[in-house]
């Protein structure tokens, strides 16, 4: 009997029992590993097509059957890190206890260390993606946004009432990871001089400070309010007994 589907496309051979698109795709993190390397050791300007593609012993023309050019590989490797530090980040706040001091500190913990463990992802992360073009600028400032969020959420533990006391959330958590960002850079700057412990000590004294005044101001919030309540009104305060002479 005939069909009337037409004739079956030919099956895609694997190879070594590896599919096309696996194959494809094992090609693409070589050139991404490679990349790492080569951008972490010599910055972004200092590579070509063809020594990303020595390092990952494949030819250009397999460069070009998943990426444009080095802009399109350079995201790919920023997306890489920033998603690896993104997973080790909430999997460290996962396993804390949700203590807000302790929350902040394992957050700073993973950062700090991420950078420190491999100079070449700080260099790329810290440095090359603000200093390339529009597009690399564009994910790097869509994922310090979403950093400011977890530190938004570890601000709302540290401090409960900031709102009430007129902080901007926001722009104190874009301050924070601003900080954090700078202290990382010079620290990279300097090669890591500093001990991680002193660099965690110094950076979560701020955290520390924020808690410690922020409870203060609230506290002396809160007497006002009930001093403001208490008044009689328009009186700006109860009048003291006039003392009688003997």
């Amino acid at each position: 009997m005939s069909s009337d589907t037409g004739p079956t496309p030919p099956r895609r051979r694997s190879f070594r029992g590896v599919a096309p698109e696996a194959r494809k795709q094992l090609r693409r993190q070589q050139l991404i590993d490679a990349a790492i390397e080569a951008f972490g050791e010599r910055g972004f300007h200092g590579v070509t097509v063809r020594e990303i593609c020595a390092g990952a012993q494949l030819t250009e023309r397999y460069f070009y059957e998943s990426f444009r050019g080095l802009d399109a590989l350079f995201i790919a490797v920023y997306s890489q890190l920033n998603g690896e530090l993104r997973d080790a980040t909430l999997q460290a706040l996962a396993n804390t206890e949700k203590q807000p001091l302790g929350l902040a500190e394992a957050g700073l913990r993973v950062f700090f260390e991420y950078v420190r463990n491999d100079p070449r992802r700080a260099r790329i992360m810290l440095i090359e993606a603000v200093s390339i073009g529009h597009d690399s600028r564009r994910i790097a400032e869509e994922a310090t946004r979403n950093f400011m969020n977890l530190t938004r959420d570890v601000v709302d533990r540290l401090i409960p009432q900031a709102r009430k006391l007129g902080i901007d959330v926001d722009l104190l958590s874009a301050a924070l990871v601003g900080a954090n960002i700078h202290a990382a850079t010079r620290w990279l700057q300097e090669g890591f001089s500093t001990p991680l412990e002193t660099v965690m000590f110094t950076i979560g004294s701020m955290y520390r400070t924020l808690i410690n005044h922020m409870g203060g101001e609230a506290q002396r919030s809160l007497i006002a309010s009930k001093v403001k309540t208490a008044a009689p009104s328009g009186a700006r305060g109860t009048p003291r007994p006039a003392l009688k002479s003997k």
